[in-house]
């Protein structure tokens, strides 16, 4: 039986994971932003989704970024938390930036 755990605090858990993630894939390649980003909702429902922007996602196919980030949560988040998450959206920064309609941060300080 999983222990029951508030949404908020699933959320920091697995926002604080997912960081961790970042961190040890060293991602150094130079984007939109100047950091990684990482963003976990609470949704008006039950449930939690994450999105995860980062620079070692470019050139990695949708599955690949899939299974890295699953597998990473399923060994290093308690099953209470991943109880409430809902999907884990991945980006590299040049799709995110499209996708979301983002100014690219060099371009608009000039």
């Amino acid at each position: 039986m999983v222990a029951k755990i508030d949404r908020i605090t699933a959320a920091r858990e697995i926002e604080k994971s997912l960081w961790d993630f970042l961190h040890h894939r060293n991602s150094d390649a130079v984007g939109i932003f100047e950091t990684d980003k990482v963003d976990v909702e609470v949704m008006p429902t039950t449930h939690l989704h994450a999105i995860v922007c980062a620079h070692a996602f470019q050139g990695m196919s949708m599955a690949k970024r899939q299974e890295l980030v699953w597998d990473h949560l399923l060994k290093h988040v308690s099953p209470a938390s991943l109880a409430h998450l809902y999907a884990v959206h991945t980006w590299d920064p040049d799709e995110y930036r499209v996708y979301f309609q983002v100014a690219d941060e060099a371009q608009t300080e000039h």
